[in-house]
């Protein structure tokens, strides 16, 4: 159904490397950075089987490299 969608991308990342998705060429190109964004975090923190904190450190990440608003 999105292959037909000419506004839907998709990018094959590590979550848990926030960069790996933030500073994608794909990511940067088609949201707007100059405006707030939306980041759901939907059924992916609790796949973490690492150190516990680590889920709270990516949230941050995402949150501190987001627009102003967003």
């Amino acid at each position: 159904m999105l292959d037909d969608n000419d506004r839907t991308r998709y990018l094959e990342a590590d979550f848990f490397g926030p960069e790996s998705i933030l500073d994608d060429d794909l990511v940067r190109a088609h949201l707007d950075w100059d405006r707030p964004i939306a980041v759901l975090f939907v059924a992916t923190l609790h796949h973490h089987k690492g150190e516990r904190g680590r889920p709270a450190e990516v949230t941050a990440e995402f949150v501190k490299r987001l627009p102003s608003g967003s």
